[in-house]
């Protein structure tokens, strides 16, 4: 559906729809996720005045699961605004979801998917990266999104500090230090740990440790074909 927005050009509410299912800090978030009428409730809760595209992203987003999505957004947030912080913040969230999309979005398009793979599409997997490519192809052909992403692909590498008010990008890659629960949000340090802990990630620690759970045994049974 956000897919479908963004052909209409109606990138604003695509983001909108995406954040329903993403944005795991708002009041009415749960484990089932906050996701009112399907993501339809809230497709004009931001307006682009609401939205800073100098900062990078002061929610936290739920990324195990939702590699579309969150690289749905990028591209949203990139028609709205073009490369700024908020757009390369959005496509690293995405790379941490799927490491594989990026460099796949990289390589020529006459080599892109030309149909729905027939391998298990276990989350984080190449497969899954090449379906989303698939679907939403003629979005990322844009010469323009594709400069972005070329520019911008050595640094969505590298990790954000996970705290909402801080946001720092590592210096080098693999600088900062997973959370041992959830395995889902990275800190620059014990203070921003400490503090995010506070105000929210306590809450989603375990939660987001039985989705990661929840979704390496579905891998699994994907990988063996059960």
């Amino acid at each position: 559906m956000p897919l479908f927005l963004l052909h209409l050009e109606r990138p604003l509410e695509a983001l909108n729809f995406c954040l329903s299912w993403l944005d795991t800090a708002h009041e009415d978030y749960d484990s089932t996720r906050y996701c009112p009428k399907g993501g339809f409730a809230d497709l004009g809760r931001y307006s682009k005045e609401d939205l800073d595209p100098t900062k990078p992203l002061q929610i936290k987003v739920q990324n195990l699961g939702h590699a579309s999505l969150i690289f749905t957004s990028a591209l949203a947030c990139f028609k709205i605004f073009g490369p700024c912080v908020l757009s390369t913040s959005w496509l690293r969230e995405g790379n941490k979801a799927n490491a594989h999309a990026v460099d796949l979005l990289l390589t020529p398009t006459d080599t892109w998917p030309t149909g729905p793979n027939q391998s298990p599409r276990g989350l984080g997997s190449e497969p899954e990266a090449m379906d989303y490519v698939y679907y939403a192809q003629k979005l990322w052909e844009d010469e323009a999104a594709r400069k972005w992403v070329g520019e911008a692909a050595s640094d969505v590498s590298k990790r954000e500090c996970s705290a909402r008010d801080c946001r720092k990008v590592e210096s080098t890659k693999g600088e900062y230090k997973v959370c041992a629960g959830c395995r889902a949000s990275w800190y620059c340090g014990t203070e921003c740990q400490a503090n995010d802990w506070k105000i929210g990630h306590k809450r989603r620690c375990k939660e987001e440790r039985n989705i990661r759970e929840l979704t390496e045994k579905m891998g699994k049974g994907m990988q063996w074909g059960k």
